[in-house]
Order: C-alpha cells, then sequence, then structure tokens
C-alpha cells in the first residue's frame, strides 16, 4: 500500500451498460465521494493501479455510482470489482483541532508523562463510548482510552504521543 495515499471506497459490481461501478465508501465522510475528480483504482493483491479522472459521481442509498473516463463497457468495468479507490493524503478532509485519522496515530510512540516508553499504537479499536489505542511493546500489551484525560499530547511530526497513566491502565 502506498503510504501517500488513502483508501475512500471499494468497487463491489458494475452498475449499467456504459462502465459504471457500485463503490461500497470506506470513510467517515462518504459525502467527499461525489467531490473527487480523480482517484486511483488499486489491487493490492495484484500489485495493479491506475489512475482515472471522474466523469460523474451519484449517491444512491449507503453506496455511489462512479463513471470512470474510459472506462465505456461492463466488461472493462467488470475488471476493475473488488479495487479500492484511493486517493492522496493531501486531498483529505481538514479535522477539527484533536482529531486524528486511525492512519496519523497508528505506529506514534506512546510516552507516559514521566518519558518512559511504553510501545507503539499497534492498533485502534472504534468502540460505542470511545476508541481504544492498543499499544504494544515487545510482547506487553496496554489498552489506553482515547480520552482527553489520559492522552495529554499528540505530535504527528515527531510521531509520538504523551498520556497520563491513570490507575488501572497499567
Amino acid at each position: 500500500m502506498n503510504p501517500n495515499r488513502l483508501t475512500v471506497g471499494k468497487i463491489t459490481k458494475t452498475q449499467g451498460k456504459q462502465g459504471e461501478v457500485t463503490v461500497q465508501p470506506l470513510s467517515d465522510f462518504p459525502a467527499r465521494l461525489k467531490k473527487l475528480e480523480e482517484v486511483y483504482l488499486v489491487d493490492s493483491q495484484k500489485n495493479r493501479e491506475q489512475q482515472v479522472k471522474i466523469q460523474r459521481v451519484k449517491q444512491k442509498g449507503n453506496t455511489f455510482i462512479f463513471k470512470f473516463e474510459g472506462i465505456d463497457s461492463v466488461e472493462t468495468a467488470n475488471q476493475f470489482k473488488n479495487y479500492t479507490l484511493q486517493i492522496k493524503i493531501e486531498e483529505i478532509s481538514s479535522l477539527v483541532e484533536d482529531q486524528y485519522y486511525i492512519f496519523q496515530l497508528l505506529g506514534l510512540k506512546v510516552f507516559d508523562l514521566n518519558g518512559d516508553f511504553l510501545g507503539e499504537i499497534a492498533e485502534i479499536w472504534e468502540l460505542p463510548a470511545n476508541d481504544v489505542f492498543v499499544i504494544r511493546k515487545e510482547k506487553r500489551e496496554i489498552l489506553i482510552p482515547a480520552i482527553k484525560e489520559v492522552v495529554k499530547s499528540v505530535d504527528l511530526e515527531h510521531k509520538e504521543m504523551i498520556i497520563h497513566l491513570m490507575p488501572g491502565l497499567q
């Protein structure tokens, strides 16, 4: 996977006879799919990708129907079934202060308030009450709630997070 791109959808099937495809959004901001002008169609298993311009997009329930330039038949469109749609990182929607995309947090080095290294964020569980960071160091694993009382600072430039290791979280 290209670290400079973000997956925003997946082609699930063809639609109609003119090469349109149905796309399942893989984004917390599905409405942005209607604003895209071009995407990368990626099949990471076959190590294939193609940059394409978007002719039109329309929403149909929870999915989107895309028409790409140069894909004008069902047969051609069918070749892209199960491909993902990716955009350049710089095209992602801005978030408000203290909000981050999951890909930005994965791999951050986590330290407590004393400067002790606790591990790296290996996973993020999206739970109803709040997200939970899974921090791993060797075979040790700590689960940290993603709440302001615990997360004191995030420094994406230095790839670090400082947390207040409250009693019971160790």
